[in-house]
């Protein structure tokens, strides 16, 4: 009668299919770079400031024209 729980393989949607794994591989996978890039971009930007304020102390205090 009914194919049971292994009928659900066939269906499109099904979490366990190859298909569905790889692409919740590559979604995870492209989140993970993204996260990454982000980051990057972040620790860039603090030690951009931090370079600023350092140039506008020094700068400040008469050390660097």
């Amino acid at each position: 009668v009914g194919g049971g729980f292994l009928g659900n393989l066939k269906k499109s949607w099904h979490p366990q299919t190859l298909k569905n794994v790889e692409r919740v591989w590559k979604a995870e996978q492209k989140h993970e770079a993204e996260k990454k890039k982000i980051e990057e971009l972040q620790r860039e930007l603090r030690e951009e400031r931090a370079r600023e304020e350092m140039q506008r102390f020094a700068e400040d205090a008469g050390v660097v024209k």
